[in-house]
Order: C-alpha cells, then sequence, then structure tokens
C-alpha cells in the first residue's frame, strides 16, 4: 500500500505543471507628485500610491473596462474576480506602478489590462497633488 502512495503523489506531481498555457500582459504607468519627492514624506508617497491601487481595483472602473471588451471576453469575468486577479506592483522609488494580469487567452489578456487602465484614466479625478502617464501599455503577452 505504500508502494502505491507514492506512485500517486509521484502522478499528481507530475501532473501538476500541465494545463492550458497562462499568459500574461503588463501597463506601466508613472505617478508623479507635483511636489518634490524629497519635499513629501513617506507616509504621504505610500498613501498616493495605495490611492492610486485602491482606484484601480475599485468597482466602477473594472465594470467599465469590462464593459469595453468583446462579448466572449468578458463572460468569464466580473468586477470582484478582476479585481482579485489584477497584479499590481509598486515601484514607488521610480513612482512606477505596474498593472498586470494572468490569462489563458493570448489575445483577451492585453485587452484586460489596458482596457482596466484606460478606464482608470478616464475616472482619474485631475487632482492639482500628481501626475499619471502612461510609459507602456500592455503588448503582446508572454507565455507563462
Amino acid at each position: 500500500m505504500p508502494h502505491r502512495v507514492g506512485i500517486l503523489l509521484v502522478a499528481l506531481a507530475a501532473g501538476a505543471g500541465c494545463g492550458p498555457p497562462r499568459f500574461g500582459a503588463e501597463a506601466t504607468l508613472e505617478i508623479r507628485p507635483w511636489e518634490s519627492s524629497a519635499s513629501m514624506t513617506a507616509q504621504l508617497l505610500d498613501e498616493l500610491f495605495r490611492a492610486q491601487e485602491s482606484a484601480l481595483r475599485s468597482t466602477p472602473v473594472l465594470d467599465d473596462a469590462l464593459a469595453q471588451l468583446p462579448e466572449q471576453y468578458r463572460q468569464e469575468y466580473n468586477a470582484k474576480d478582476l479585481s482579485s486577479r489584477l497584479e499590481i506592483e509598486l515601484v514607488r522609488s521610480r513612482f512606477i506602478l505596474k498593472v498586470g494580469l494572468t490569462d489563458r487567452h493570448p489575445h483577451r489578456v492585453s485587452l484586460i489590462v489596458n482596457a482596466v487602465v484606460t478606464m482608470y484614466l478616464k475616472r482619474l479625478d485631475k487632482s492639482p497633488s500628481f501626475t499619471v502617464r502612461v510609459i507602456e501599455v500592455a503588448k503582446a503577452p508572454k507565455v507563462q
């Protein structure tokens, strides 16, 4: 019996890497405070970045982004699911915010990321305290 358990575990481990391929796409934004970064406290910068991450994950932004997609692409997502699957990386030292997603459809993944960024920018308040610019849009996906 122990031999069979070992074979089953090996078979499960071997199959763990199998499955449909995953594709990733990422867009890069620059969040630049109007004030000199030297005069802003670390806490204020952290609050600024957390607020932008929250805005990117907000239901109104994600609902609008999903509405921009072709019908066949939006059937698998809702705003809550998309929010949990978005990968947002903050690079505070360079004022960079990276927005990424991994999906099994290579064409859908970049469309979703770019739609999220576009709707975020459209809903962004014209703030006197910072500017946002897109450094790089999501491009052709990479196999994960």
